[in-house]
């Protein structure tokens, strides 16, 4: 009995050690919102606004995808988005390495902006940019009023990437975001 549980438990550190080294560490800082600062704004997130946009955004403990909460953000006039961005820089990237970005999002009444702004999650890399640029259209990639939706998407780091350029633009409607990641894969 003894050594049957040994056993499980060797292959439960074997296992959870090769998931490590398969997809390792998350690079994005607070990406399920749990820790927020003394003014009530996502730690290591910046919210910005484009000019007259009327918003506002909240931590919503009764929907969410895993913790204690996911971050709201409505975006209500028409002409309007915020663009949403961690302000820490993640580790840099290693060129020519594949990374993956996943989150968790759901959106009610989203629509693009009357300016012609695309609701999307984009990831990118400096100094050389992809091309096309590796994005998620929110609008033409997920269900609007569907619930919570998986996202993703892979990139492949130019050889002279140096760092990580990532941002969600959020434009007329709500949107609820969780469980952010992006980590390289082998």
């Amino acid at each position: 009995m003894k050594k049957n549980l040994l056993a499980i438990l060797l292959a439960g550190l074997f296992i959870a050690a090769a998931h490590g080294v398969c997809f390792g560490a998350n690079l994005i800082k607070n990406g399920n919102f749990e820790t927020i600062t003394p003014d009530m704004t996502p730690s290591g997130w910046k919210l910005t606004p484009a000019r007259n946009t009327e918003f506002d955004y909240s931590f919503d403990s009764g929907d969410k995808i895993s913790g204690s909460r996911s971050l709201k953000v409505s975006v209500q006039n028409p002409i309007g988005f915020v663009t949403l961005s961690p302000e820490n820089k993640a580790d840099a990237p290693e060129p020519g390495e594949k990374y993956e970005l996943v989150l968790w999002i759901k959106a009610e009444n989203l629509d693009y902006s009357q300016t012609m702004v695309t609701p999307a999650v984009r990831l990118d890399f400096r100094p050389t940019r992809t091309r096309p640029m590796t994005m998620i259209d929110l609008i033409t990639d997920m269900e609007s009023n569907a619930g919570w939706q998986e996202l993703s998407l892979q990139v492949t780091a130019p050889n002279d990437a140096q760092r990580f350029v990532f941002d969600i633009i959020l434009t007329q409607g709500t949107v609820w975001i969780d469980d952010i990641s992006l980590t390289k894969i082998e």
